[in-house]
Parts: structure tokens; C-alpha cells; sequence
């Protein structure tokens, strides 16, 4: 599905950007003038932290209308994109942010330590709104298994929206019922 790999590229350009931005101030913290150069690189970062977030939600809802129309295989494809190839992201952002906040804790002395939450619930909405995707295909599966066929536990659907558990989720459901083929 097209929306969701909008949303997939649009995370990768916000961690583009907010290394970016931060490079761009290490360099010219030194100098004590402001660079054009820099505005453009924090406006491009501000920019695609809200893009990222419009796409997700916008791709959330694209993933229940999906749903509702049964297109189940660009949802299971859309779901797949999201909660796969997003890995890398999730691994670098998160390496990124702690040492970007530990060394503005360090520099602050603490003082910015009160800020921590902002990179961690930015990133929760982010695993919340390819979250959705998940929810609606365990719900597809839950809705059109065989009877006989055992269906997916409803604690998917928690998992879908928990960082590090979505993954296993998703790969545990992808083997259970051989949807890695599809």
C-alpha cells in the first residue's frame, strides 16, 4: 500500500534530518554565530517530525478503511512494510536519541534531563500508528480463519502496539500461518 510506504520513507527522512540538525549544531556550536545553513536544516527537521506524523495517522486510517473494504492483502502487505523494514529505523533512533539527550543532559548539567519524554513518546506514537496496521490484520486473521485453524491469541493485539513485542509478534504470526510467502 502506498501510504504506508509514504509513512516508512517519511521516518527515514525525520531520522535523516534530525542527524542532520544535530551535526549542523555540533559544528557551528564552536562559532558562535548563527548559520542559514542551520535554520534550514532545523526548519527541514521540525518539517518532517510533523510529516511523520501526519503520514501515520493518515496511514492509520488507511490501514481501517482497508480493513472495512477487504482489501486484506495491501493491509498484510502494508503491515509487513511497516513492522519489517522499520526495524533499522527503530534501532538507529534509538541509539541516536540517547546520545543526542545524554550529551545535552551532560551539557546541561541535568538541567535538560526534564525533556527526556519528548524522543520517547514520539517514538511510541510512531510504533502506535504502524501499531494499527497490526491490530487490523490480526483482526482480519481472527475474523477469517477456519474454524479448525487455531487463530491468533487477542494478546497481538497489545503487542502490536508495545515496541520490540510488534516485531515478535509479527514474525511469530507471519510463521504461524505461513504468511512469509504471501
Amino acid at each position: 500500500m502506498k501510504i504506508a510506504n509514504a509513512f516508512l520513507i517519511s521516518m527515514y527522512a525525520y531520522l535523516f534530518f534530525s542527524l542532520s540538525a544535530a551535526v549542523g549544531l555540533f559544528i557551528v556550536s564552536g562559532s558562535y554565530k548563527w548559520n542559514p545553513i542551520l535554520n534550514f536544516l532545523l526548519i527541514l527537521y521540525l518539517f518532517s517530525a510533523v510529516l511523520v506524523h501526519i503520514l501515520g495517522i493518515v496511514s492509520a486510517v488507511a490501514a481501517g478503511a482497508a480493513y472495512q473494504e477487504e482489501r486484506f492483502q495491501q493491509l498484510q502487505k502494508g503491515w509487513k512494510t511497516l513492522k519489517l523494514y522499520s526495524i533499522p529505523f527503530y534501532i538507529f533512533n534509538f541509539i541516536f536519541s540517547s546520545l543526542l539527550y545524554l550529551a545535552l543532559v551532560a551539557a546541561t548539567r541535568g538541567f535538560l534531563i526534564i525533556l527526556l519524554p519528548i524522543p520517547i513518546l514520539f517514538t511510541c506514537a510512531l510504533i502506535a500508528e504502524s501499531g494499527v496496521w497490526g491490530i487490523f490484520h490480526v483482526r482480519y486473521l481472527r475474523r477469517c480463519l477456519a474454524d479448525e485453524v487455531q487463530k491468533p491469541s487477542g494478546i497481538h493485539y497489545l503487542f502490536q502496539m508495545l515496541s520490540v513485542f510488534d516485531i515478535v509478534s509479527t514474525l511469530v504470526i507471519l510463521n504461524q500461518y505461513n504468511l512469509s510467502e504471501r
